[in-house]
């Protein structure tokens, strides 16, 4: 911490005489409110509140932003190495479509068959006695 200008330094009771910087080991009985007092009766003061944990350490933005971006081009590098390696070596069908069997012509019925008798229109109360011609 640094005053502006040569002072005496508290915190709780008097710590320090006639310095512009106090350096403390921070630590969790550290926590509170420091303050400088110079020209008699002008202060400066300073609150530290901190947690302090033997296994923490500070994230860098930059690192924090590397490590984004790694991860988004290693997910990209498998997605591509999984696309080849799946893509088919073969198209599914084959290159040029199948013919399709030639059907014989279909012609019209022959005059006069013996397939093709006439309706009889004596029994026209039975079903499918009479023909309806729609269209």
């Amino acid at each position: 911490m640094t005053c502006p200008e040569s002072g005496t330094w508290y915190y709780k009771d008097k710590i320090s005489d006639s310095n512009t910087t106090l350096t403390i080991t921070y630590g969790n009985d550290k926590k509170g409110l420091y303050y400088c007092e110079y020209d008699s009766d002008k202060k400066y003061y300073f609150f530290v509140q901190g947690k302090v944990c033997e296994n923490c350490f500070e994230l860098n933005a930059a690192l924090f932003g590397v490590v984004i971006v790694m991860d988004v081009a290693l997910t990209a590098v498998v997605m591509i190495i999984i696309f080849m390696c799946t893509k088919k070596k073969n198209p599914a069908g084959l290159a040029h479509p199948p013919k399709t069997p030639a059907r014989p012509e279909r012609r019209g019925p022959p005059g006069q068959s013996s397939e093709y008798e006439q309706l009889n229109h004596t029994r026209s109360q039975d079903t499918y006695s009479i023909v309806n011609r729609t269209g």
